[in-house]
């Protein structure tokens, strides 16, 4: 009864500490709801905004694929992969239902891995807006990232690609955290220790970081040998106000000391953390803690209010097993401790809160879902998937949550609250199709479809009535056709040569002139001709090898291509000196009488052509 008492007076004095910070109680709790998956049996969430939530799922094929899912159709609908990825994982969802995240996956021969940061929306559908991963986005669409080489960068549909550089660390630990609807990003950088060497902060109205260096704590133990310096920072969380939540440590190192009550030596941390806000007019504001060695600002809202985690004080000097407790801190107050959801609890965390003050953590020794209202806890668990539930997420009415069954088989689950932002319906066009005409004039034509603002379809077009939908069909390819040249061969001209090798031209005429940027007209063939070899005095030897090039065609010739006159003629030439007459009528007879056993000359062919010789006046 006396235990019964004291956590009566225990959320008395909660209920007065949270009266600046909580709504009106509501009158019931919606229960957790199983989203199903995309055929492969498994899911999780990563993000949520009102009646939606996003994440991955295994697909029917083995892959596992980015989602959004609707309250108001209570579907999930794929949002496929970048070309050239096999899988995508979505990382934010705002109002609107436009989604952000990362398409990636290996090359045909997996050596190489390839990473793209994708924006989603029902009217473009997945698009690539760089390489890396989109991390977070707004309602106004302003979408925060990482690329490939570790720069942060901003993108927007309408205005592109902003690159803001890169923090002080290396590509692969730099990752952004959170984003406002003014556009301001954070993040975190290189990391180290349980937390990262810097935070950072890229305003909405600028290109460029902001560091955010943790101040440290110079109050170092008695022992301390060292001046650690200030170390290790995480920004968690920013409202639409520019205030940056999150955690920052002072030192790095652990100490052994020597202490007879415990024993002898023993390790003493003085690596502690401590739960900070940030603005840019104030700088950090230590938050406290519970009088423990650590704690950390989760999750903050556009009232201010900030939840996180805090180390309760150890009764044992000596170390030993630690508990941590969720808290509250309104702006002038102390942090306030969050009931368990039951008792005795150890290991309790708060990790988000929506402006209307719900919150939601986890319960660790029991690895519970919890959720707070008006600082009473409840048991959000889904009985489905009550294995390791972890921290849910929040925004606006939705909270969303990951478990497995019993079976090990991955759930994703929500839990919608009373208020449900209203989904607005238009009409949305798709991308218009290919052309009936490459040119000429044609129509392409497009799919009109009534789609909500959470990407849900209404098949009817019963929600858009009263709309005028966009035209669905336009001109295209207009412009005139090409005209290809068409050409008729005439045959062959002359060739330029009678034999020894000429060429002749081909004779084309023009039946279709070319126009409009069509084929030009084939230019006229030339090929060789009469490629024979000339025989000019046609004795049948060429004239390359004819040493007697005038003898009388159908003669009979030697080798030489010389007649029996001719051999005469050249073995005893008129012109060249004799002894006598006598000498020069030998000469003929002799070279006559061979050239008719050679077959030059008849008997009767050589006759005449002995008597002209003694009737001649050479030798004399």
């Amino acid at each position: 009864m006396k235990a019964i008492n004291r956590f009566g007076s225990l959320l008395l004095m909660l209920s007065v500490a949270l009266c600046q910070w909580v709504p009106l109680a509501r009158a019931s709790t919606p229960i957790p709801t199983d989203i199903g998956n995309l055929g492969g049996g498994q899911a999780s969430v990563s993000a949520v905004a009102n009646g939606l939530a996003v994440g991955s799922s295994t697909t029917t094929s083995g892959e596992s694929h980015a989602y959004l899912w609707s309250a108001a159709t209570r579907t999930m609908r794929d949002l496929g992969v970048i070309p050239g990825t096999q899988y995508s994982f979505s990382n934010g969802v705002n109002s609107n239902g436009e989604v952000v995240g990362r398409s990636y996956g290996f090359n045909s021969d997996f050596t190489v891995f390839t990473s793209y940061a994708f924006y989603w929306s029902a009217a473009t559908g997945m698009r690539n807006i760089n390489t890396g991963t989109a991390s977070v986005i707004n309602d106004s669409g302003v979408v925060g990232g990482v690329d490939a080489n570790g720069h942060v960068f901003r993108w927007t549909l309408a205005g592109g690609l902003q690159d803001l550089g890169q923090s002080c660390a290396a590509s692969s630990d730099t990752y952004v955290t959170g984003i406002n609807a003014r556009g301001d990003v954070i993040g975190n950088s290189g990391y180290s220790n349980g937390g990262y060497n810097c935070s950072f902060i890229a305003y909405g109205s600028s290109s460029a970081l902001t560091t955010l260096v943790s101040p440290g704590n110079q109050n170092y133990p008695p022992y301390s040998e060292i001046n650690m310096g200030a170390v290790d920072i995480r920004a968690n969380a920013i409202n639409d106000s520019g205030v940056v939540v999150g955690q920052y440590f002072d030192a790095g190192y652990i100490y052994g000391i020597y202490n007879i009550a415990c024993g002898g030596f023993f390790n003493v941390a003085v690596h502690n953390s401590h739960a900070f806000k940030w603005t840019s007019a104030e700088g950090f504001t230590d938050l406290g803690g519970f009088g423990g060695t650590a704690a950390s600002a989760n999750a903050i809202n556009n009232s201010g209010t900030i939840v996180g985690t805090g180390y309760l004080p150890n009764p044992n000097p000596c170390g030993g097993t630690l508990q941590y407790a969720p808290f509250v801190y309104v702006a002038g107050q102390p942090l306030t401790q969050l009931p368990a959801p039951w008792s005795p609890e150890a290991w309790i965390s708060a990790g988000g809160i929506n402006d209307d003050g719900v919150i939601v953590g986890y319960a660790g020794s029991g690895l519970r879902s919890v959720m707070w209202q008006n600082g009473i806890p409840t048991d959000i668990t889904p009985s489905f998937a009550n294995q390791f539930p972890g921290t849910p997420f929040i925004k606006g009415s939705t909270i969303g949550g990951n478990g497995a069954d019993a079976s090990w088989n991955s759930h994703a689950w929500v839990l919608l609250l009373p208020s449900v932002k209203k989904i607005e319906y238009t009409w949305v066009a798709s991308g218009f199709g290919a052309c009936s005409a490459t040119c000429g004039g044609g129509t392409a034509t497009q799919t009109v479809t009534c789609t909500g603002s959470d990407g849900s379809i209404d098949g009817s077009g019963a929600a858009c009535a009263g709309q005028i939908p966009p035209p669905t069909s336009q001109s295209c390819n207009t412009q005139a056709c090409p005209v290809d040249c068409l050409v008729e061969s005439q045959g062959f001209g002359a060739c330029s040569a009678a034999c020894g090798g000429g060429t002749q031209t081909e004779i084309l005429t023009v039946l279709i002139q070319p126009a409009n940027g069509g084929a030009a007209c084939r230019d006229p063939i030339t090929q060789a001709c009469n490629t024979q070899a000339c025989d000019t005095d046609g004795d049948g030897v060429v004239d390359t090898l004819d040493s007697c090039p005038g003898t009388t065609a159908g003669a009979k010739v030697n080798a030489s291509g010389c007649s029996g006159p001719q051999v005469v003629a050249n073995l005893c030439s008129p012109t060249a000196t004799y002894k006598n007459h006598g000498a020069y009528v030998s000469c003929v007879a002799s070279a006559s009488n061979q050239a008719v056993k050679d077959g030059l000359l008849t008997s009767s062919q050589k006759s005449p052509i002995q008597s002209a010789a003694a009737q001649s006046s050479i030798g004399k």
